[in-house]
């Protein structure tokens, strides 16, 4: 994965990941301003899951909480090609894929 670039002045930046192990998966977030300041982090622990399931989970989270806080602009980057094809239809907001 390359180095991390903010997001526009405007806008604030998730980073989002996902992972499972033995089936359990977990998934995490961390929203960041134009400065690099955290803004909000957050993680959750649920039972049985895949992969792609964590990704798509940790997208849905924080999307939950750009609308409950009213941002306007956001800018994600996920290191999931999967998460990111199935949402790029849909987008109101930057999808960007790291590696």
């Amino acid at each position: 994965m390359g180095k991390w670039r903010k997001p526009c002045e405007d806008a604030i930046k998730l980073n989002i990941d996902g992972s499972t192990s033995d089936g359990m998966f977990t998934r995490g977030g961390i929203f960041c301003n134009s400065f690099g300041h955290i803004i909000l982090a957050y993680s959750k622990f649920y039972d049985m899951g895949t992969n792609n399931t964590a990704e798509s989970r940790a997208l849905f989270d924080g999307i939950n909480f750009v609308i409950q806080q009213g941002y306007s602009k956001i800018e994600v980057e996920c290191d999931s090609k999967v998460i990111i094809d199935c949402h790029v239809e849909y987008q109101s907001f930057s999808l960007i894929l790291l590696l």
